[in-house]
């Protein structure tokens, strides 16, 4: 444990910064701004990973029942962000980080911030904005895992913003187990690879809920349609693969199913759904965005060019 622990942490929640160090009190090692069910797992994995490690949270009541082996609840927020050189944020989303830190804005010159909370793109932009001015270093990150995965292998961060300043979080971010990958200098890039995965797993989680909807009503046995499911990963994974450099190139003249036969795929799908009492199927929205494709462009490209149709103008 760096620093001893409990014992180098002296002191209840209530006392300040100043008069830990006015102890001989070694400082927390990293800040962790909210205690869900997510700032909650980070700040014990890392305490368990041997940091020392300071929470706060707008409910007091929270970071107390955080206290522990290297774990030290502080009830003002702004002795939570001067008390450590690194400082994960994890609360609701972008708004509420910016509510919480403005009365303290100024503890944040010379910290690494590292915004953990929920976000866009353009929400990651903005925070930059607003925190550089003061003097922060920030860096913006995507936790692309359950909290119960933090720690372990299955556990993926990605962040992003100045390399420097990533490179000085890495015992921080190796803590957190799994994959710590750094995706580029662009404040951005957390958030938009983030936004790109999920909005995969949401539409894949969608499509196999509507699956199972169809079987069920014909009588399959889920545990069998689960088992096909995951047989037609390696056939998704050819799609994905091939697709990319179509992408890249902006050509789709392959050889493979055309969107003429995936239109007509579509259609039957669509039917099949709506027969069993599925409103919206998802097979009609993508038959739909084909037949779009279609209208402009051929008839005999590959299921790819739908991409032009979704792509920004």
């Amino acid at each position: 444990m760096q620093g001893g622990g409990p014992a180098a942490l002296a002191g209840g929640p209530g006392d300040s910064v100043r008069a830990l160090v006015e102890k001989g009190t070694k400082m927390p090692d990293v800040s962790v701004l909210g205690s869900g069910s997510m700032g909650s797992a980070l700040a014990r994995v890392l305490g368990a990973a041997g940091l020392d490690v300071a929470v706060w949270n707008r409910t007091a009541d929270r970071a107390r029942a955080l206290g522990g082996e290297g774990l030290l609840p502080v009830e003002r927020l702004a002795d939570a962000v001067r008390c450590a050189p690194v400082v994960l944020v994890c609360l609701t989303d972008y708004a509420a980080t910016r509510q919480a830190l403005t009365p303290v804005i100024g503890e944040t010159r010379d910290r690494i911030v590292v915004q953990m909370s929920t976000g866009t793109p353009a929400d990651a932009r903005e925070m930059e904005a607003w925190l550089r001015p003061p003097g922060c270093r920030y860096l913006d990150a995507a936790i692309m895992a359950y909290p119960r995965h933090l720690g372990t292998d299955h556990a993926r961060v990605l962040y992003c913003g100045p390399g420097e300043d990533f490179a000085a979080i890495g015992h921080v971010a190796r803590a957190l187990g799994g994959t710590a990958a750094f995706v580029g200098d662009d404040i951005t890039l957390a958030n938009a690879h983030d936004a790109a995965l999920l909005t995969f797993l949401y539409a894949a989680t969608c499509g196999f809920l509507e699956g199972a909807a169809i079987a069920s009503a014909a009588g399959v046995p889920l545990g069998g349609y689960a088992d096909g499911v995951v047989h037609l990963f390696p056939a998704l994974e050819h799609t994905v693969r091939v697709s990319v450099p179509l992408i890249a190139a902006g050509r789709y003249d392959v050889d493979e199913a055309s969107l003429a036969v995936h239109s007509g795929a579509l259609r039957h799908l669509a039917a099949a759904g709506q027969e069993v009492g599925v409103s919206d199927p998802v097979a009609a929205v993508l038959g739909e965005r084909v037949r779009r494709r279609m209208a402009v462009g051929t008839a005999r490209e590959h299921i790819a060019a739908v991409f032009e149709e979704l792509r920004a103008p």
